[in-house]
């Protein structure tokens, strides 16, 4: 296999200086680089950091709970109110 053919362009987001950098590797290159962020087997990661830990979710929780409380009183208010407009008087 000729070594040029092995090579591809590539970019990727270069978060150190906010740039885009494009760049010519090898397969070789590319799948190690690639590899890199690929952790070891039965490596522990935290999964539970930022909006995604306990504090966040049961916070984001409680305002998803209250918000269908809320949607559901008005519903009802709304339901009950309609029920009202619909009743005849009787005085007629």
């Amino acid at each position: 296999m000729n070594r040029t053919m092995a090579k591809r362009f590539i970019w990727y987001e270069d978060h150190q200086i906010g740039a885009r950098k494009d760049v010519i590797w090898s397969v070789y290159r590319f799948l190690f680089n690639l590899l890199q962020h690929i952790s070891p087997k039965h490596f522990r990661i935290v999964g539970r950091y930022g909006l995604y830990s306990r504090r966040a979710y049961r916070k984001a929780n409680q305002v998803l709970s209250l918000y269908s409380f809320v949607r559901t009183k008005q519903l009802l208010f709304i339901l009950e109110r309609k029920r009202r407009k619909e009743k005849p008087t009787g005085n007629a």
